[in-house]
């Protein structure tokens, strides 16, 4: 990524990226992320600041982003897939365009890896943003919590919104398969065990 001390930096409070605060280093608050839920899907709104201006808004079931839809900032509502491609092998990566045709790669998609997005500009070699989940800081006494940051280079910040937005979703259905993942793992373990 860029010099560290070019790096701009969003604080997720708490670490959900269904219903969360993004604020920037000063405290300012630039979204604020919330879910509603019936019983046969969700709604992913992502508002701009303290208004109720939504920037997007993703529709979704458990069944994943595969069949959800959204809808960004003065545009239509569109499949998921049709805004963001995911790759079929290694089904790791999710790319999309801005306005400009420029193409971005988020990478990391698989469970236990932290998200990273990549620019076609460059080869995808350098990312241009990345997440670092929240952790518990022992050094201190009591231990503390370190926040969930998402952490641009400064060419990031030309598509902030796009960037922000295309995060929360994935995180969103990347923590969902890893939860299923080990849930499922789980299962196969008590299976064995009842043996």
């Amino acid at each position: 990524m860029a010099d560290h001390s070019e790096i701009i930096t969003f604080t997720l409070t708490p670490d959900n990226p269904c219903n969360t605060t993004i604020t920037n280093a000063s405290g300012e608050v630039l979204y604020v992320v919330y879910t509603e839920s019936d019983q046969n899907a969700s709604t992913t709104r992502v508002y701009e600041g303290k208004s109720d201006t939504v920037v997007a808004a993703l529709l979704w079931s458990d069944t994943g982003l595969v069949l959800g839809k959204v809808t960004l900032r003065g545009e239509k509502e569109v499949p998921m897939r049709e805004w963001m491609s995911k790759s079929m092998m290694p089904f790791n990566d999710a790319a999309f365009k801005d306005k400009s045709g420029r193409r971005y790669k988020w990478k990391g998609l698989s469970a236990g890896r932290a998200l990273e997005l990549y620019a076609e500009d460059d080869g995808y070699k350098q990312p241009v943003a990345g997440f670092h989940k929240s952790i518990v800081d022992r050094r201190v006494s009591p231990p503390g919590v370190i926040p969930a940051t998402l952490r641009l280079a400064p060419r990031a910040d030309e598509i902030r919104e796009l960037l922000v937005c295309s995060f929360l979703f994935l995180e969103n259905d990347r923590r969902a398969k890893e939860k299923s993942f080990g849930d499922m793992r789980l299962r196969m373990a008590g299976q064995f065990a009842m043996r």
